[in-house]
């Protein structure tokens, strides 16, 4: 797709172009006023996950001395949560929307084909994120028929400047040790559909399909480290989970935890503070400066209270926008 009153192409990209959409994600991260940086063997990785087609599921805005200042992906491969996710990064030195709403319209027609490929029953959703100064994108989406309907704040505990994270104290008769990816998997669904079944966005699978996505998860990142993902015990029962990364972003001093979480009947017993404050010694152990997480503004469970209580921080706040695409049979 080329604009001849604005001057830049809109294409597929291609392996080779690595390199330059991560230079546009720092770029736009910077501004955006996080910390967070894209390698070019990240970007290269999240097109090869399971699901990702980079012909058909990105573009990138090139503009006439073949530069490149925007980018796109769209995904998928979650469908089975029946929850259709759209990102858009542009260089914050090209200022022309015009590409930004072309990159928008792209995703809403590749979201609307992806639509036929999904069984009717549960409803669908188109989101985007944006942080929460981002009024230009706010506006945009808006104007998209995008509506307001979540908000996360990225917490961080910083290894650098604090020297532990309080007192560690495994609530009696629970231990905690390693996920055992060949064994533990249909326990560790157990526990984390239980714990987020109120949560907003939640979307009940099954054992079957959910230790697939796991599987899935494992496959894509082989990387991963497994030495982080901790596992609350009772004798042989799994109560709660801890599953991190100590390489977030491709960043080696980077540690991200994807999920913290216990069964009903072990909250507020402390074993959720037992299992992040052990996974910070772990982190702090790997050489990390940082640990982060990612907390849903209406959390039902006291967990921004938790992670507060353990000397984690807020960073910044990002809005989630999203579109109906089809609503529940």
């Amino acid at each position: 797709m080329r604009s001849k009153q604005t001057g830049y192409e809109i294409r597929p990209a291609d392996m080779q172009d690595a390199a330059a959409v991560a230079a546009v994600c720092n770029a736009w991260e910077l501004i955006s006023g996080t910390d967070e940086r894209t390698s070019a063997d990240g970007v290269r990785k999240s097109w090869q996950r399971s699901g990702v087609e980079i012909e058909t599921d990105t573009r990138v805005v090139e503009v006439a001395n073949l530069r490149i200042v925007g980018y796109a992906l769209f995904s998928d491969s979650f469908s089975d949560y029946a929850r259709l996710r759209g990102m858009i990064r542009m260089h914050p030195d090209y200022t022309n929307s015009a590409a930004e709403s072309d990159l928008l319209d792209w995703i809403d027609t590749r979201a609307a084909g992806s639509l036929r490929r999904i069984p009717g029953g549960p409803r669908v959703a188109l989101s985007h994120l944006a942080m929460v100064q981002d009024t230009a994108r706010r506006d945009l989406l808006l104007a998209h028929g995008y509506t307001l309907v979540h908000h996360a704040i990225r917490m961080r505990f910083d290894l650098e400047r604090t020297s532990h994270a309080g007192t560690f104290r495994s609530p009696a008769g629970v231990s905690i040790r390693l996920c055992d990816p060949s064994t533990d998997l249909p326990a560790v669904s157990a526990v984390v559909q239980e714990a987020f079944r109120e949560h907003w966005g939640f979307v009940e699978r099954t054992t079957k399909d959910d230790v697939t996505r796991y599987e899935r998860w494992l496959k894509d990142d082989p990387g991963i480290d497994m030495g982080v993902w901790h596992l609350a015990c009772i004798a042989d029962e799994i109560v709660g989970v801890c599953l991190g990364t100590s390489n977030y972003g491709g960043n080696r001093k980077q540690a991200y935890i994807f999920t913290l979480g216990v069964r009903d009947a072990w909250r507020g017993k402390g074993v959720g503070r037992a299992l992040l404050l052990h996974s910070i010694e772990v982190f702090r152990a790997r050489d990390c400066i940082a640990v982060d997480l990612d907390v849903d503004t209406a959390n039902l469970t006291g967990a921004l209270r938790l992670y507060e209580s353990a000397g984690m921080q807020p960073r910044w706040q990002t809005d989630e926008y999203e579109k109906e695409l089809r609503a529940a049979d």
